[in-house]
């Protein structure tokens, strides 16, 4: 999924499994036909413990996952600004 890729540049865990991890996570998350809770995203049993373990792993923090959401937010609002100014120095 590109869009998932994009999403997912910002992200560091502590181990690369985690950062899979998550990245399934999220995709099951972003199906907005099921994504209304964890069990209903992840369809079965596995993939809800998985995702459960994931959420409950020492090794991940609310700090992992915020510091990527605000990267992910900064490269965006880093863009819209470039975007912004080669709006206004065309119009002139």
């Amino acid at each position: 999924e590109p869009w998932l890729h994009q999403e997912l540049t910002g992200y560091q865990f502590a181990d690369e499994r985690l950062g899979w991890r998550f990245s399934m996570v999220l995709k099951q998350l972003a199906d907005e036909e099921t994504a209304e809770s964890i069990p209903l995203a992840c369809q079965d049993w596995a993939n809800t413990k998985a995702a459960h373990r994931f959420f409950a792993n020492e090794r991940v923090s609310e700090a992992d996952i915020l510091e990527g959401i605000f990267g992910r937010l900064a490269s965006l609002a880093d863009i819209a600004i470039g975007y912004s100014l080669h709006a206004e120095n065309v119009g002139n």
